[in-house]
This record gives structure tokens, sequence and C-alpha cells, in this order.
């Protein structure tokens, strides 16, 4: 069964956040390390087995923080709040 894309710009990325949304279905790929993308198709929305090995899972002993970069019309190379950015990459690794 084929999904449509909603139009990208119809979306609202403003009220886009990490929380969870949950939905009738969800698609399944599979890739082996090294290997190519086996797609599965979509599935009914569920819980997933994954390997308590996987990287993932230690997110909260580490730290991610991406500073974004832009590009001016006389392409120069603008940060995006650095002092703001530093702080809370500061702030991530204090241990609580």
């Amino acid at each position: 069964m084929e999904t449509e894309l909603k139009d990208p710009v119809a979306i609202n990325w403003d009220e886009l956040t990490f929380s969870v949304t949950p939905t009738r279905s969800m698609y399944i790929a599979e890739c082996a390390q090294g290997g190519t993308w086996s797609p599965k198709g979509l599935v009914p929305y569920g819980d997933i087995t994954i390997s308590p090995a996987a990287c993932v899972i230690n997110y909260g002993q580490g730290l991610f923080e991406g500073m974004k970069a832009y590009r001016t019309e006389k392409d120069n190379v603008v940060l995006f709040r650095p002092v703001e950015n530093a702080r809370r990459a500061n702030s991530g690794c204090r241990r609580h």
C-alpha cells in the first residue's frame, strides 16, 4: 500500500518535535552492516526490536549539539548563535 506524501511546503515545520506521534502504520526496511537496504514495506505501528549494543542506547552518555551554519548572499559562512550553542553543549555534558 503506497502512501501519498504531503507537499513539503504545506507542513508546519515549526510544530514538529522530537515527541511521539503515533500513526496507523510505519515503514520498515532492513540493512546489514555494509549491505544494501532491503525494503519491507508498511506494517502496523508498534514496537521494534533493537540490539542492546545499538549506539543509540548510549545517547544519554553522549551529546549531540548541532551548530547551524549558513552562506550569505556574498558567499560568506556565518554561524547561528555559536555562544548559545556552546552553552547548551556545556550544560548537556554536565553530570547530574
